[in-house]
């Protein structure tokens, strides 16, 4: 039990992000999705419905994925020695 408390408290220590860097990624995931989901949005014409469908379905597929690689090539960026 003790190693957990200590692993919780030096997650809270080192590896918080500040509140425009949460931003920062809530926009890169939304733009990746929107970027992935861009071919998807109607045949033949525009279809408003069928692409939010799929900009939605993108969402849930990829945010997994997004959400843990952004943080962590963030986290080995400002770890490194200077």
């Amino acid at each position: 039990m003790a190693e957990l408390v200590d692993l919780i408290d030096k997650l809270k220590k080192y590896y918080t992000f500040t509140k425009y860097e949460v931003r920062g990624y809530v926009i890169a995931i939304l733009a990746i999705a929107f970027i992935i989901s861009f071919r998807e949005w109607g045949e033949g014409q525009f279809d408003l419905t069928a692409g939010l469908f799929n900009l939605f379905n993108r969402l849930s597929d990829n945010t997994l994925t997004i959400v843990t690689a952004i943080p962590i090539i963030s986290i080995g960026n400002e770890t490194g020695e200077p």
